[in-house]
């Protein structure tokens, strides 16, 4: 199964479907979609990998709306045709991150009919028609997806300043450079505000993080190049100053590396393409992609994926009725049990909150890797006695300890200042940290 998030679409449309309400409070829409889904086709993994499917065929045919639109804007004699090619990548981001997927696929509408009326000759029906369907377009995919929110504010604008300069014929190059030191100013006043943060999941702070390095690190080879690709492509083809400024913007770290930058980076990438002109030469350019893509994967799949097969050999070796009153585990092992078992588990540091819904009598269970089973059972507290009194059990690469255990063997090495060991604990493989406040605020407890 690729992806790495799509069992949690199953947790949430089972929540919805038994229940009548999510798992966990969420405003968009792409889970009922899964429900409608498990409805007719059960609740398998089958139905979330079609769902797989049919994202990424919404997000082409919004993408060939989107370009049917904005070809419009550009010149309609030399275009050739969909640029297939360019959409290759597209079955990641429905795969990785479908909410988003769904919420690009009517912001990619959005702007062709956004930069069709921009261009448009007919009378006022015909642009307040484009215009409805534009701003609509957009309100579905901030319904979709929040990060939109921000997107559908800029982009608009940068399309309209971009065509404005090349109605007045504007010197490419020099429009670039132009628009290119405006972000280089913006970046300096990011220097000189080093400790911005507009939330938790925006952070602005005195790290340094360059996005396509870390982008890099994060997915292997196969974006960097599709990157370069398509600034290449833009500026060979002088389409949009705009998206060749949005994309070499992402050349300066403007902040922490979170998820959200991240999907915007995606979200960015994808729009882009839009714009790029369909050329003869574009089925060559879609085999170079594709061979991109399959070696981005050959060359590690866990970039794409979790590695499914241990999670489903490590659930196996669970008693069948073990019961704990909370389970810890990393994030993707989390939804995988969640969506398998229906065990309560968190994929955070449990807090106060979660410790206060715990059942009356139960105990709090963890799901550790990245150490032996011979090592923690062989760890001593100060006065010789056993740190993990209730034992460990063994499942593969995975141990199972209870939470106080874990809590005791982290704060003996936090007081010995084991680095070695620590660097291990606080991995993310093994949750550390609470739940951040704009997650509590989703049920309603900021603090």
């Amino acid at each position: 199964m690729p992806g790495k998030d799509i069992y949690w679409y199953g947790v949430q449309a089972k929540s919805l479907l038994h229940t009548g309400n999510l798992h966990s409070p969420d405003s968009s829409p792409v889970f009922s979609i899964v429900e409608f889904l498990f409805r007719i086709f059960g609740e398998t993994e089958s139905t979330l990998f079609l769902f797989g499917f049919i994202t990424y065929g919404f997000l082409i045919l919004s993408g060939w709306i989107g370009i049917r639109f904005h070809s419009k804007s550009i010149r309609t004699e030399s275009r050739i045709g969909f640029p297939f090619f360019l959409f290759l990548s597209g079955i990641w981001i429905s795969f990785l991150y479908p909410k988003q997927a769904w919420g690009l696929s009517f912001f990619g509408m959005g702007i062709g009919f956004w930069t069709g009326l921009l261009h448009l000759k007919g009378g006022r029906i015909g642009k307040l028609s484009y215009l409805i369907t534009a701003l609509a377009c957009f309100g579905i995919s901030i319904w979709f997806h929040s990060v939109f929110l921000i997107m559908s504010v800029c982009v608009p604008i940068g399309i309209a300043l971009n065509y404005l300069a090349l109605k007045k014929a504007f010197d490419f190059s020099k429009g670039f450079l132009i628009a290119f030191s405006f972000i280089v100013l913006f970046f300096i006043l990011r220097i000189l505000l080093p400790d911005l943060s507009f939330s938790e999941r925006w952070k602005s702070d005195s790290n340094f993080y360059f996005p396509i390095l870390e982008t890099y690190r994060s997915f292997g080879p196969a974006l960097l190049l599709e990157w370069f690709l398509v600034f290449f492509l833009l500026w060979r083809r002088r389409t949009s100053v705009f998206y060749l400024c949005l994309l070499a913007a992402f050349l300066f770290p403007w902040a922490s590396f979170t998820d959200l930058q991240f999907r915007i980076f995606l979200s960015v990438l994808w729009i882009s393409e839009l714009s790029v002109e369909g050329k003869k030469t574009d089925p060559w350019w879609g085999l170079l992609v594709c061979m991109l893509w399959i070696f981005g994967l050959r060359s590690d799949s866990t970039h794409f994926r979790h590695n499914y097969p241990e999670f489903r050999k490590a659930l196996h070796s669970l008693p069948n009725d073990f019961r704990p009153g909370l389970l810890v585990a990393h994030h993707g092992f989390c939804e995988f049990i969640k969506f398998h078992r229906e065990l309560d588990c968190l994929s955070w540091k449990p807090d106060e909150k979660a410790k206060q819904e715990l059942p009356s009598g139960s105990e709090i269970y963890r799901i550790v890797q990245g150490f032996s089973s011979r090592e923690l059972e062989n760890s001593f507290d100060s006065n010789g006695g056993s740190i993990f009194k209730d034992g460990v059990l063994n499942f593969g690469d995975y141990l199972l300890v209870k939470e106080r255990d874990w809590d005791s063997f982290r704060a003996i090495k936090e007081k010995e200042r084991d680095e070695e060991v620590l660097s291990r604990i606080e991995n993310w493989r093994n949750p550390f940290r609470t739940r951040p406040k704009f997650i509590l605020k989703k049920y309603g407890k900021p603090e």
